[in-house]
């Protein structure tokens, strides 16, 4: 065991990590409950975008929409044991906001008090956006389609160009859409 512990052995082992986890788009921090010191990997400053002495709260960093769900979940995790397996969008401090994935878990001593939290964060963005962009596309076909529905079932002219522009108008966020006929037929 020694052996493992001769100098040097311990930044070259950090420096390995360092090197896994910017390999693996991942990053790991942990919260000690007595101190409240939050330490994290140079591999979580690297996905926040922050440098090594930068921040070390994550609420510094949430995107605003998503800073409720994220304190409830951990909330939940320390009240009920229940695991934490969130993903949320962080904004670094050149503006651009990233989806990432984070895992956590309670250590707990023997008498069930918290002595820590510990957790692990991964950047999922570009799955998340081809997702999201998927979801996007989903939800027009699907307008596309109650629209030629209406069409094959013969609804009311005035409802079809009506969902026409209900179309056009989510498409175009402050477009006014509408249509003028210019005779019965």
């Amino acid at each position: 065991a020694r052996a493992h512990l001769d100098e040097g052995a311990l930044p070259r082992h950090a420096e390995a990590m360092a090197l896994a986890e910017r390999m693996a788009g991942v990053g790991s921090w942990s919260w000690e409950a007595d101190t409240a010191e939050v330490h994290w990997s140079p591999g979580m400053h690297e996905l926040l975008g922050s440098p090594a002495e930068g921040p070390t709260r994550l609420d510094e960093v949430l995107h605003p929409e998503d800073v409720d769900r994220y304190a409830a979940a951990i909330d939940r995790m320390i009240a009920e044991e229940a695991p934490f397996d969130e993903e949320y969008r962080v904004v670094r401090p050149d503006g651009t906001t990233r989806w990432l994935h984070g895992r956590a878990q309670v250590e707990r001593d023997d008498r069930g008090r918290l002595v820590r939290i510990v957790g692990f964060v991964q950047d999922v963005h570009d799955r998340k956006q081809a997702e999201l962009a998927q979801a996007a596309t989903e939800a027009e076909l699907a307008r596309h389609r109650e629209i030629l529905e209406q069409i094959a079932v013969g609804a009311p002219v005035d409802d079809t160009l009506e969902a026409i522009c209900r179309l056009v108008e989510a498409d175009y966020p402050g477009a006014l859409c509408s249509f003028l006929l210019v005779d019965a037929t």
